[in-house]
């Protein structure tokens, strides 16, 4: 039986405008025909699929169509009936990537790719760079329309930019070194370009004026090859909204179609919020097989911070969450995998409120993380969580799932369940700025905490008779405490505690006070 994530709205992909002809198909056409190949991207399931090439409008199974590939035992009724195997005729290997054509189009027709599922949950990807084709089944059976268009002799597009993870990042957690300007570079023409050169403008809102440009030494792309080209790299100084615009350019050929030349991301550099999604809530995901489990994402911590919340977005569509516990556990990870629990959030109930970000904190208060990767993870209960989802910008190997039904108990990548499942999760941890390694003396309510950072002697003054005082590291161990101090002056030697952050929490008459002081 197969096993599946549950994905509350279903995500069908327009075509994307990824324009131009790869040179490398050879089909003897006629006059006024374009030849065409189409890449079938299956997932782990990829004998669940059947689609079929032809004229628009004509249907599936009509004698007009021009190609039909994949599980004919599913054929044009088999969506949603969940019968197919991996020995039927014509399935598609799993997890693999076939080239079909190339196909004679007439120029300016318009075409159907017809696909059906077995199962009803899509996830089969075709596409044809050339004829701006990028689409993706999204259950039992799609159709999607395109133009056939004629090919361009000289065309350097730029399709996607790569190396920037996140698009909301604390300016404390910018990347060292910077934000990679780097973008994959296609040569749809006819013959090699010799000079193909990346550039890109880097804008700061609500300045239409660029911050800074950036350009790429010149360099050879075969045809109907791709290149991934860096132009250097942008460290931000000031938070805001930056974009990057990035488009190719060649001294020695004449571009034939400008409406794939240039792609913008914008990117947020923030004092706090860290996020993997850009706002855009376009679905929601969760395990729905009423055992439970976990899913999450990973966030790479650039420098020490601190960690005060969490952010989740909850879809909560069908009031199937109402009276449901929500909260966030935070992992170390071993090679990027999720590892132990080093802190959970606060526990909230969900009432009727559907749609809505729901901020969490930090169980016990305020969490010092040392540099590293950590993976923020929610759990779900007997209901499907419905956490929210968003196509940009997703990251291979950063998002995960576990559940003894549907993973075996095993951390999975979701984009192993298909291409529909790759989206990043809507769940943000928030970073405060009560922490530094300058702070010198720091005053709380309470008491006072010097010097800061310490090698050796820290020193608590302005104490209450009768405090209790616990010092915690980063992994949330208790390396010091006292139950009742005698004194409201406290001397504690910290020179065999290992270098970094740590909490210092006092307690009296039931009130609670932290601080947090640096080991150097």
């Amino acid at each position: 039986m197969k096993k599946t994530l549950q994905i509350l709205t279903k995500i069908t992909f327009a075509v994307f405008a990824f324009i131009g002809l790869s040179n490398s198909v050879k089909a003897q056409c006629l006059p006024g025909e374009v030849a065409v190949s189409f890449d079938v991207i299956t997932d782990q399931w990829g004998y669940e699929a059947y689609w079929e090439l032809a004229p628009t409008g004509a249907g599936c199974g009509a004698a007009s169509v021009i190609f039909a590939g994949g599980n004919t035992n599913v054929g044009c009724l088999g969506g949603g009936a969940q019968a197919a195997a991996g020995t039927d005729p014509g399935a598609y290997p799993n997890s693999m990537t076939t080239t079909e054509g190339p196909f004679c189009l007439t120029i300016g027709n318009q075409y159907d790719i017809i696909m059906v599922d077995d199962w009803g949950d899509g996830s089969t990807q075709i596409t044809s760079v050339a004829q701006n084709v990028n689409v993706t089944a999204a259950g039992a059976n799609d159709v999607f329309t395109f133009t056939a268009i004629a090919p361009v002799a000289e065309d350097l597009a730029v399709l996607n930019s790569t190396g920037v993870e996140y698009t909301f990042t604390p300016q404390s957690q910018i990347p060292t070194g910077g934000y990679p300007l780097s973008a994959a570079v296609r040569n749809n023409g006819t013959g090699v370009v010799a000079d193909a050169v990346l550039n890109v403008n880097v804008y700061l809102a609500p300045s239409t004026t660029p911050l800074q440009s950036f350009s790429s030494l010149p360099q050879a792309i075969n045809a109907g090859a791709t290149s991934t080209i860096s132009a250097g790299s942008f460290t931000p100084t000031a938070t805001g909204t930056y974009t990057f615009e990035y488009y190719p350019s060649s001294v020695t050929i004449t571009d034939g179609n400008s409406s794939n030349d240039t792609i913008q991301l914008p990117v947020a550099v923030t004092d706090s919020v860290y996020a993997r999604d850009n706002s855009n809530v376009t679905g929601t995901l969760g395990l729905g097989d009423g055992q439970g489990g976990e899913l999450g994402q990973n966030y790479m911590v650039v420098n020490q911070d601190t960690l005060t919340a969490v952010d989740v977005f909850i879809g909560n569509q069908s009031d199937g969450m109402n009276n449901h516990p929500l909260s966030v556990a935070i992992y170390s990870t071993t090679a990027g995998t999720p590892n132990v629990i080093i802190a959970t959030t606060d526990t909230i109930t969900v009432d009727t409120t559907s749609n809505f970000m729901w901020r969490l904190p930090i169980n016990g208060g305020n969490l010092i993380l040392n540099s590293g990767e950590y993976a923020f993870v929610i759990f779900e209960t007997d209901t499907n969580i419905t956490v929210g989802t968003a196509t940009d910008i997703f990251t291979t190997g950063k998002v995960w799932v576990r559940s003894t039904a549907i993973t075996g108990g095993n951390w999975t990548n979701v984009e192993t369940f298909g291409s529909a499942f790759a989206r990043s999760l809507v769940i943000r941890p928030i970073f405060g700025s009560d922490m530094s390694t300058s702070i010198g003396e720091l005053t709380t309510n309470n008491f006072k905490v010097y010097p800061n950072p310490t090698s050796s002697l820290l020193f608590i003054d302005e104490l209450t008779i009768g405090s209790s005082i616990s010092i915690v590291n980063t992994l949330g161990q208790v390396v010091y405490s006292l139950n009742s101090s005698n004194n409201n002056r406290l001397s504690i030697n910290v020179a065999n505690f290992e270098r970094g952050a740590y909490i210092i929490n006092i307690t009296n008459n039931g009130l609670n006070n932290s601080s947090t002081f640096i080991k150097e």
